[in-house]
């Protein structure tokens, strides 16, 4: 049998902003006069390909996307029907116009049942088919202007939770984690963030961009995004005149050289400030204080963070780190970690005045309490007539770390003595809940956390002690379980599955399931059986 390609008429592929036909008749003389029948460029088309057979239909668009499948009913074989239930499952997103003689005109009204745009009754005029695609692309351009206000607002859907995420809005790794699945995203295994800070930001902007600073960042994501042709998703923000970007680790050679070309397109007229490397998204924050630190520093034109170099930022950075460390300490119920965690702290603080010390420990304390939801729970008060005792400021720490010591005891207490057995009745329900919902995307902990009526955070936290796992692990673990059914049973495509177990992209759902199992769906079937469709 000769090859498709051979067979069919075909075009160079070509990105040319017209919309694609697959032409399916089993007539050349009918494929041949549709091609030449009609100004296609005019009308905003082009016939990417024609084929005689459904088979050889199939068989392109098991690699190939079209705008318009234009397709005869009654073939030999396999009917036309086969193919548009096929494709409406496969591309749920392509148009459909029928080809149909008299004698196939019940064919046609089956087909309009499953949701065709149109019919071309055989033997058909131009005028006919002019009007049939003209409403077509009329329609096709309406869809894609919509789709580039969608496309527009999950980007800047994902540019608010960096925004928020870099400056450490967020408290909980269980919120940060939610939201990272709610926006199907993928980020590096282990990242960098990139700050390009403009010089003299306003009289660039008015004499090199007309005063449109959003042409400018536009630049930057668009040359940062041909730069990395890395399989993540360009994760970037704007913070005041500051572009921020989540970059792969690499060496540092190679990001000099990189960056260095990005300020070579904007004239030199930024400086880069480049973070330590980190593996936790919830890291980001520490990082963007870290690039902070770089630009201050600021003595070329692309700065790396030098660790050794002591400030305001990296004293924050660092008080960062430590206070998401106790709030996750604080959820996990691992008490042996305080005094550890306590000591860092002081570590870090031990240059600091009393005063800043004290403040710093309050804020800490009303931070966890605030996150857990236990105001009403705590019985003790804050002394805030502490420091009378003493006026020796080595004794003034002293006192300060036992009473801080002692206040994050004591929230554990409270999380632990909440946490008992009469909670297991509600993360059982908890987990009914996940059970039943784990397929929805937009599904979170905050859903479940309104279902039962309890705050967020005390859910965290009792979720965590009753169930030995985290929220969003115990989730994973379920939409896992479930997505390695579905590929033993067989008979599911990989966008199915995705769909499934609760993710909008198949694209994610691969990366996730490479992670969570060390093999991409495919490959786990080909190891351990199952059939699962290409398409």
């Amino acid at each position: 049998m000769e090859d498709t390609a051979m067979r069919s008429g075909s075009y160079p592929l070509i990105d040319d902003g017209l919309y694609k036909v697959l032409l399916v008749d089993d007539e050349e003389v009918v494929r041949h006069g549709l091609r030449y029948m009609l100004d296609w460029k005019t009308l905003g088309f082009r016939i990417a390909n024609d084929v005689g057979s459904t088979a050889e239909a199939l068989h392109l668009l098991e690699s190939n996307h079209y705008d318009v499948l234009l397709t005869d009913i009654q073939m030999p074989g396999r009917n036309g029907l086969e193919l548009i239930a096929k494709i409406r499952k496969c591309s749920p997103g392509t148009k459909i116009v029928v080809l149909s003689g008299y004698d196939s005109f019940e064919y046609a009204v089956t087909a309009m049942r499953h949701g065709v745009e149109d019919y071309l009754l055989k033997p058909f005029s131009r005028e006919r088919a002019q009007l049939v695609f003209s409403k077509l692309a009329d329609k096709l351009t309406q869809e894609k202007q919509q789709q580039t206000q969608h496309s527009a607002s999950a980007q800047l859907a994902v540019s608010h939770f960096l925004y928020h995420l870099v400056q450490n809005d967020y408290h909980s790794t269980e919120r940060i984690m939610d939201l990272e699945n709610a926006l199907g995203l993928v980020f590096p295994l282990r990242m960098i963030l990139v700050n390009f800070c403009f010089k003299n930001y306003a009289e660039y902007i008015a004499s090199h961009w007309n005063g449109n600073s959003h042409a400018l960042f536009s630049c930057v994501y668009k040359t940062m995004k041909e730069a990395l042709s890395a399989d993540f998703d360009m994760i970037s923000c704007q913070i005041g005149n500051n572009c921020i970007f989540v970059v792969p680790q690499m060496e540092q050679q190679q990001a000099e050289e990189l960056l260095a070309q990005q300020a070579d397109t904007l004239l030199h007229e930024c400086a880069i400030g480049v973070s330590e490397s980190v593996e936790n998204i919830w890291e980001l924050s520490i990082a963007y204080c870290q690039t902070i630190e770089a630009l201050n520093q600021a003595q070329r034109t692309v700065n790396f963070y030098s660790g050794s170099v002591s400030s305001a930022y990296t004293l924050n950075s660092r008080l960062l780190a430590c206070q998401n460390g106790i709030l996750h300490c604080l959820e996990c119920g691992r008490a042996e970690q305080l005094p550890e965690l306590t000591q860092k702290v002081f570590e870090i603080l031990r240059n600091q005045s009393v005063n800043y010390i004290y403040n710093w420990c309050l804020n800490s304390i009303h931070t966890a309490i605030e996150y857990f939801d236990i105001e009403k729970e705590k019985t003790g008060r804050i002394n805030y007539h502490l420091f009378l005792d003493s006026t020796v400021h080595d004794d003034l720490i002293t006192m300060l770390r036992t009473f801080y010591e002692e206040q994050l005891k004591e929230i554990l207490r409270i999380l632990q003595r909440l946490a008992n057995n009469p909670n297991k009745q509600m993360i059982e329900k908890a987990c009914a809940i996940i059970y039943h919902q784990y397929a929805e995307s937009s599904f979170s902990l905050n859903a479940v956390a309104d279902e039962i009526n309890i705050s967020y955070g005390y859910l965290c936290t009792i979720f965590k002690q009753v169930t030995g796992e985290k929220f969003m692990d115990y989730l994973l673990r379920v939409r896992m379980q479930n997505a390695k059914r579905l590929l033993l049973e067989g008979g599911h495509k990989i966008y199915e599955i995705a769909q499934q177990t609760g993710y909008n992209s198949a694209r994610y759902f691969t990366l996730t399931f490479r992670k969570y199992y060390g093999m991409t769906p495919s490959e786990y079937t080909k190891k351990y059986g199952g059939k699962n469709e290409k398409i």
